[in-house]
């Protein structure tokens, strides 16, 4: 599927009639399979998802795990006023008669993503929730051109999720986002899990993935406790999982993609 303006959308629809959509934004690697499969299992929970390809620009849109200074290329190359465009397009295309028109729209993202999540909550009209995993970027120092100086321009409520052994965003960067977004306002948590790393959540990587870490992020209390304050955002996440246990396990029904 492409949105009028050219931008590229990957669609992956519910079996039933949405209870949302979601803009779900890539990591550094592009629309891989293990986006497309999280796509499907957000499917499996009757949402209604669309990944823009963030990288439609570049002569090279998908990148192996092996090939980050490739990736990191790449990402050098798409600026915020790409991501911005490219994320409000995947949420206007929600309101056609293709998409789900009426539905409430949340974005979501990991990694990169999660800095394109951060960066849509910014500009991007009419997000219900911003869920940014592991965004790094967002509040580097002394970086006045950074996402995180427009934090007060955000509308909605932000979910922000990081590991504390994540070598690309330090306690200190962690921490101006905190800041920026008590500053302003925002209906916000952020989550901060102990020996998690980068990508912490992505179980087609073993030696990133953190199990306890990633079941820990959509343990049912908690949602209970924080979804009074973020409703959607909350949702969106105790959706993503099936939690089974102490140690959960990422659900596995399919969804339709496109």
């Amino acid at each position: 599927t492409t949105h009028h303006s050219g931008v590229p959308l990957h669609v992956t629809r519910p079996a039933a009639t949405p209870k949302a959509a979601l803009v779900l934004l890539h990591e550094a690697f592009g629309i891989n399979e293990h986006i497309r499969d999280v796509a499907r299992r957000f499917a499996a929970e009757d949402y209604l998802v669309v990944s823009p390809h963030l990288f439609h620009r570049l002569p090279t849109q998908l990148f192996a795990y092996d090939e980050i200074p490739a990736a990191k290329e790449a990402l050098a190359e798409v600026s915020p006023e790409h991501l911005l465009s490219d994320s409000a397009a995947a949420r206007e295309w929600v309101e056609t008669t293709e998409g789900a028109p009426g539905a409430s729209v949340a974005s979501i993202g990991f990694c990169f993503g999660g800095r394109a999540s951060f960066i849509a909550a910014t500009g991007v009209g009419g997000l219900a929730a911003s869920v940014c995993f592991y965004g790094a970027g967002i509040a580097p120092e002394n970086d006045h051109t950074a996402p995180i100086h427009l934090a007060h321009q955000i509308a909605c409520p932000v979910l922000a999720i990081y590991g504390a052994a994540d070598p690309m965003i330090s306690p200190e960067e962690i921490e101006r986002i905190r800041a920026a977004l008590q500053a302003t306002g925002s209906t916000h948590i952020i989550k901060v899990y102990d020996g998690a790393g980068h990508g912490f959540c992505c179980d087609a990587r073993p030696a990133a993935y953190h199990a306890e870490a990633a079941a820990d992020a959509w343990q049912r209390t908690a949602l209970e406790e924080y979804g009074k304050r973020l409703g959607l955002a909350f949702q969106i996440v105790d959706d993503l999982l099936d939690v089974r246990g102490d140690a959960g396990t990422l659900g596995k029904r399919a969804g339709k993609d496109s």
